[in-house]
């Protein structure tokens, strides 16, 4: 398999060279975020998006299995409901038929890296290197280009925000966790979800084998959302101002 290198867009080297040198610019994640200053040491990935509706998006982290990812696909595929997946490359390539599936289904797929490695303690080539081995594997899979990071174990820096912006990632971590990575209990992550999510909220949830409790939470919890109000989106629905009704 050859690896691409992923042509960086202009505007994005120009803040990404900025970045790098410490000098202050504005950051901007999405048609509705502010421009906000940022320096050499004060960058900040996206955690959660200023809306003026009751609008939420469930992220998947997947690393490990194939159980839990299609047992969450079918859930997903029964609420009729889209959702961001944040794959890994090495799990992508050892089971492409549920990345497939994934695509299929009309997900929206991003990047959760190649190694599973804390990424602030790699350097800048490493963190180019990681970057673009995943995105080479999700495009040859999904045939979608992602546009999002979210660096394995939460762990970033100013250098891993840059970088990824050099590559035209947007480096997003979320702004509700579920815990369902703890596997603490069902009833824990449903009602932590359901009652804590508040609008513009990145939720924040895993479908790797080892969560092995998010199959039974997920319905509970679109359900309890949805009764409340929510509607669910990918990410970059949420990113989007709300759709106007018509006259």
């Amino acid at each position: 398999m050859t690896f691409l290198v992923v042509k960086r867009p202009p505007a994005w080297r120009l803040v990404a060279v900025a970045l790098l040198t410490g000098l202050t610019v504005g950051v901007a994640v999405g048609p509705w975020a502010s421009w906000q200053p940022a320096t050499q040491t004060t960058l900040q990935p996206l955690r959660s998006v200023p809306v003026a509706d009751k609008r939420v998006a469930l992220t998947f982290d997947i690393s490990w299995g194939s159980d839990i990812p299609m047992r969450i696909v079918t859930i997903l595929r029964q609420e009729q409901l889209r959702c961001t997946f944040f794959l890994s490359g090495p799990w992508s390539w050892s089971y492409p038929e549920v990345v497939g599936r994934l695509a299929a289904d009309g997900h929206e797929i991003a990047s959760h890296g190649y190694a599973h490695i804390n990424m602030s303690q790699a350097s800048r080539e490493t963190i180019l290197e990681q970057l673009d081995k995943a995105h080479t594997i999700l495009v040859e899979l999904t045939g979608q280009s992602p546009k999002y990071l979210r660096p394995p174990n939460g762990d970033y820096n100013d250098r891993v925000v840059a970088t990824a912006l050099e590559r035209g990632y947007t480096t997003v971590l979320w702004s509700l966790d579920s815990h369902d990575w703890l596997d603490p209990g069902v009833d824990y992550i449903v009602n932590r979800v359901v009652q804590k999510a508040t609008p513009g909220d990145i939720i924040l949830l895993h479908a790797s084998d080892s969560a092995s409790q998010t199959p039974e939470a997920l319905p509970r919890i679109i359900a309890g959302l949805r009764a409340q109000g929510f509607k669910l989106q990918t990410l970059s629905e949420l990113l989007q101002p709300p759709t106007q009704p018509g006259p």
